[in-house]
This record gives C-alpha cells, sequence and structure tokens, in this order.
C-alpha cells in the first residue's frame, strides 16, 4: 500500500528494483511455454498437417501473447505475494544478498508456471 511516503525500509528499496526484471521474466517465460506445449500437443494429436488448420493459428499467434500477458502477470503476482510474505524472514539476510533470495524465490516459481502454462495451453487445445 502506498501512503505517499517514500519507501526507507532497504530490503523493500532493493526488491523494487528486481521487480521489473522478474516481470519481464515470467513474461518471456509464460510465452516459451505456452510455444512448446503448443508444439507438443500439436505433434502429439495430429503431427505435422495439425499445424496448418485456424485451431494452430489461433493458438500460437495470439495465445502466445496473451500467456505472456495473463500467465506472466499470474506468476509475477505469485512471486510478489510469496516474497511479501516471507519479508520478515528476507529482512534477516544481509543486505547484498536480498536480490539473490529474490531470484531463487522466482526460479522456483518458474517451476509452478511452467505446470499452470502447461496445463492452461492443453485446456485451450482440447477445450476447440
Amino acid at each position: 500500500m502506498n501512503t505517499g511516503r517514500p519507501m526507507t525500509d532497504p530490503a523493500r528499496l532493493l526488491i523494487a528494483d528486481l521487480y521489473a526484471e522478474q516481470k519481464r521474466a515470467h513474461a518471456s517465460w509464460a510465452a516459451c511455454v505456452w510455444f512448446i506445449a503448443c508444439i507438443f500437443l500439436f505433434l502429439s494429436d495430429g503431427g505435422l498437417r495439425s499445424f496448418l488448420t485456424l485451431k494452430a493459428l489461433l493458438l500460437f499467434i495470439p495465445g502466445t501473447f496473451l500467456a505472456a500477458l495473463l500467465l506472466g502477470a499470474f506468476g509475477y503476482v505469485l512471486q510478489r505475494i510469496v516474497v511479501g510474505g516471507l519479508m520478515p524472514i528476507i529482512r534477516m539476510v544481509p543486505s547484498p544478498a536480498i536480490p539473490t533470495v529474490v531470484r531463487r524465490i522466482g526460479a522456483v516459481l518458474f517451476i509452478v508456471d511452467t505446470f499452470v502454462g502447461f496445463l492452461v495451453a492443453r485446456l485451450a487445445y482440447h477445450a476447440w
């Protein structure tokens, strides 16, 4: 919650700088997971001919952008929630190590992003 006062907590200042980097990383990862999941689903279902369908066009092109937007936002928000919940513990870490801790939390959450991305791609693929 922003009350108009500048942030003075050094841990929060360090983490705020990482959030833009992590937002881009989650969006890129979500787009890659979506693209690879769609390739896998189309190859396993209909082979190479299935790539020449309207379903493939709709799932690959707008789906990849939507995955980056929505699934990337999901991963980013999830990381902010986890880091916010762990902030009392993170503050005990020496200041130079805080970015490493936040990046490690993000790396663990990329595993969650991968599973969620594949499940959503599979649901979208079978919904058509």
